[in-house]
């Protein structure tokens, strides 16, 4: 069957590992399960099965795990935190600062005060 679960994660993976398309804010479920050959239906089971969470939650994750890969990364030291929020997708910086502090119990800020300390 085309629209297998494991075949549909698999693509979703892949699209938003290699295309980083987390990043656009704005994103819509009806979009990416049309990138993904398959309906939006599909899609909320698929992402319920192997995140056991909404589209909505799905993307928030992603988008602050890439966050934390940019606010890890040297070359990115330079960048406000209004720029990774936004880089991450993001629709504003206010949006980020709050799911940051949500997901991992610490603002934005002491995260990155607190990485810049390890590495001295």
């Amino acid at each position: 069957m085309y629209n297998k679960p494991s075949t549909l994660h698999h693509r979703l993976a892949h699209l938003m590992r290699d295309a980083k398309l987390f990043t656009h804010p704005g994103l819509k479920r009806r979009q990416v399960a049309r990138l993904i050959y398959t309906n939006e239906m599909y899609l909320r089971s698929t992402i319920l099965r192997y995140h056991g969470c909404t589209f909505s939650e799905y993307l928030t994750r992603q988008r602050l795990d890439y966050a934390l890969q940019l606010m890890a990364d040297p070359a990115c030291r330079h960048l406000s935190l209004t720029a990774i929020a936004l880089d991450a997708g993001f629709g504003s910086r206010w949006t980020f600062y709050r799911q940051f502090k949500e997901r991992f119990g610490v603002t934005a800020e002491e995260y990155r005060r607190g990485i810049m300390s390890c590495e001295l």
